[in-house]
């Protein structure tokens, strides 16, 4: 995995206030450098309010650069595209469609034939647990499968990079541990180069190829750690002296940079 599919080149992102008389700058994201190889699961952590959501969002093509671009598979990236999918927060599902329907919605959008489209929903809910769930509605499943139906929707268009912004925080703890097997089980078939934003420590080390270190805001890389624990990955792995010592290593480094952070889950 040494060549790099989405690169961050001096990336500066910036909000402006105004008012009547003035104007105010808040820079949020200050010359970030960062490649993300072919295939990797790149986790990025930090203080809460860092930027971390913001840079992912650029990353998407739906925010204005300050400064600096990002580059995909060497070409600059100038606004949302299918060739990256974004796993949100909430699953934002449609209520009206079946999960089914949630899951060949973007491939309805990209012309495909009605025999591709369930053949590939067919595959993807095969993958991700959710096969005998197809002709349900968003209503009728639980948090965890709906984020399960959700990522099927986002690996249902092959896109060249999945990012998934915190898709596990608003999950009890249970089920967010079950869900981060369920990804990598799902990851390791895939093999989809994936940028992941967390809250949790504990998380992003036992997702991640390599951990990125926000540092408060204005947002700068404080370090990057490579996590050198074989895969496949089981939840026993987090009982291990090599992953607290990682985990201590990450919480060293953001616990001065705020306190809204979670060195469990």
């Amino acid at each position: 995995m040494s060549t790099a599919k989405l690169s961050a080149v001096d990336v500066q992102i910036a909000y402006t206030t105004r008012d009547r008389r003035t104007a105010r700058t808040t820079r949020v994201v200050d010359g970030i450098d960062l490649d993300v190889r072919e295939g990797e699961f790149l986790c990025i952590v930090g203080p809460s309010g860092c930027g971390k959501t913001t840079f992912m969002t650029a990353i998407s093509g739906m925010l204005p650069l300050a400064g600096g671009w990002f580059e995909l598979d060497g070409a600059r990236i100038t606004g949302p595209g299918m060739d990256r999918a974004t796993v949100f927060q909430s699953a934002q599902l449609l209520p009206w469609r079946t999960i089914a329907g949630n899951v060949m919605y973007g491939l309805e959008v990209l012309g495909w034939s009605k025999q591709r489209r369930v053949a590939r929903a067919d595959e993807l809910l095969e993958l991700v647990g959710l096969a005998e769930f197809a002709a349900y509605y968003p209503h009728q499943l639980s948090g965890g499968m709906k984020q399960r139906a959700n990522l099927a929707r986002a690996l249902a268009v092959d896109s060249e990079i999945l990012l998934m912004d915190e898709p596990f925080a608003a999950l009890d703890a249970q089920t967010r541990e079950l869900m981060q097997v369920e990804l990598l089980r799902i990851w390791a078939h895939q093999t989809k180069t994936s940028v992941f934003v967390t809250h949790s420590i504990s998380e992003a080390v036992f997702l991640a190829d390599r951990v990125v270190v926000f540092g408060p805001r204005p947002a700068k890389v404080r370090e990057i750690i490579p996590v050198d624990l074989p895969r496949p990955r089981d939840l026993s792995v987090k009982h291990t002296l090599e992953f607290q010592q990682l985990e201590q290593r990450v919480w060293k480094l953001i616990e001065t940079g705020g306190n809204d952070f979670a060195a469990a889950g």
